[in-house]
């Protein structure tokens, strides 16, 4: 059998052209290398040197075939140890992650953006659903990691908070409030129209800003949902609602839209959640670099 050492000491005599020194650039003895010369013709049946002038060296018609076959073997056993040594650091592979339409707006773009750019070999596999969705792919295993804005109550996942987003309104440019200074006291937006969360959609978000509402001393008027912060914004360039959100860095608004700061400020925080136990190198990668 042809092991790798065999064409690494082929190819050091080739370069060479000299046994003697081609065992001291090797760092073995010459019998030694002479001997595994031997091994490699017996194996192919045919002498791969032939001397001239019975000093030096030269290849015969098959060494230089195996001279040829030899380079290309150990550049591909450089290249397959590369490829596995990224596996092992978790450079290479997939990993599917999933997120809201609300968190793919916040901190979470910039976090796939760092990763795709530190491991380009990794293929991101993404995917946008509610949040019940996200949590049923996640469990079943058709996502590894998820981004949502709510830490589940399951010991069979782990999670990790992101940055939180403050609690802001936005407003038209026109709205009484447009010039209010922040951060703006949730109590004067009684009686206002809102725009909230589609409720089938995230329930957490809707049950948080109805609360909020409430607890400020007023039932919110709901006459517009909006499943993306995106569309909410829309209403509110038309002027119809005030949208009740947290600050989104991925959102552009409107030369019509304004924000404001809003108190008491209740943060939204993202989280980064897994199965508890199902790690994989990659998986560990990503969430060190978040």
């Amino acid at each position: 059998m042809i092991e790798i050492r065999h064409f690494r000491y082929f190819l050091a005599v080739a370069q060479e052209m000299h046994f003697t020194r081609a065992a001291r650039t090797l760092h073995i003895a010459q019998p030694a290398l002479s001997q595994n010369i031997r091994h490699i013709e017996e194996e192919i049946g045919a002498p791969l040197f032939i001397r001239r002038n019975n000093r030096d060296l030269a290849l015969t018609p098959v060494g230089k075939v195996f001279y040829a076959e030899a380079l290309r073997t150990l550049e591909q056993v450089e290249r397959s140890k590369h490829v596995i040594d990224s596996a092992v650091r978790g450079e290479m592979g997939s990993l599917s992650v999933g997120f809201t339409v609300t968190t793919i707006l916040g901190e979470l773009p910039d976090r796939l953006r760092a990763f795709s750019e530190a491991c380009p070999d990794v293929e991101l596999i993404t995917r946008e659903l509610p949040i019940d969705a996200l949590l049923a792919k996640l469990r079943s295993g058709q996502l590894e990691i998820i981004c949502i804005d709510s830490a589940p109550i399951d010991p069979d996942l782990e999670s990790v908070a992101l940055p939180p987003l403050p609690l802001v309104v936005a407003l038209n440019w026109k709205h009484r409030l447009a010039g209010h200074r922040a951060p703006l006291p949730l109590a004067k937006l009684a009686g206002e129209i809102f725009i909230l969360p589609t409720p089938y959609r995230d329930y957490t978000l809707y049950d948080m800003f109805v609360r909020l509402c409430r607890e400020a001393g007023f039932e919110p008027r709901c006459k517009y949902y909006a499943d993306s912060a995106v569309g909410g914004i829309g209403l509110v360039a038309a002027n119809l609602a005030v949208d009740l959100m947290h600050e989104l860095p991925m959102i552009q608004c409107p030369k019509e839209v304004v924000w404001k700061r809003v108190t008491p400020d209740i943060p939204l925080e993202m989280r980064l959640v897994w199965r508890r136990g199902d790690m994989t190198d990659t998986m560990r990668k990503f969430l060190a670099l978040v």
